[in-house]
């Protein structure tokens, strides 16, 4: 079983994906691309097991993008290029830009607007 710690975690209003910057053993450093209703918060814990992970001792769903090594240069690219102005500043009682959020869930409780297509099964 791995174990990592979260560091931090930025959205993309445009796609609701979250990226987060993760530690594990050895002080390996992560970033992760994922979707989910779950927003990883620092000081999250993270376990992988053969069928899927835990977060906080929570099995949860995620659907997991993208991993990559830790670069400081390519985090703050990601953190300054995204629109959620609470990415920036938590300090705001309201959200200028959750009419154009495609997030599934806001991780910072307002309403958004998934670009979400539901398709029945016959």
């Amino acid at each position: 079983m791995m174990s990592w710690r979260v560091l931090s975690s930025v959205i993309c209003p445009n796609t609701g994906i979250v990226y987060s910057n993760i530690v594990g053993l050895k002080l390996i450093r992560l970033i992760i691309w994922y979707e989910s209703d779950i927003y990883l918060l620092p000081g999250d814990r993270i376990h992988t097991v053969k069928n899927g992970i835990f977060i906080n001792g929570v099995f949860s769903q995620i659907t997991l993008y993208n991993v990559a090594p830790y670069n400081e240069f390519i985090w703050n690219e990601i953190k300054n290029k995204m629109a959620c102005p609470f990415n920036k500043s938590l300090d705001s009682e309201m959200c200028s830009y959750s009419v154009h959020c495609n997030a599934r869930r806001c991780p910072h409780g307002f309403e958004t607007n998934p670009l979400i297509i539901r398709v029945n099964k016959d």
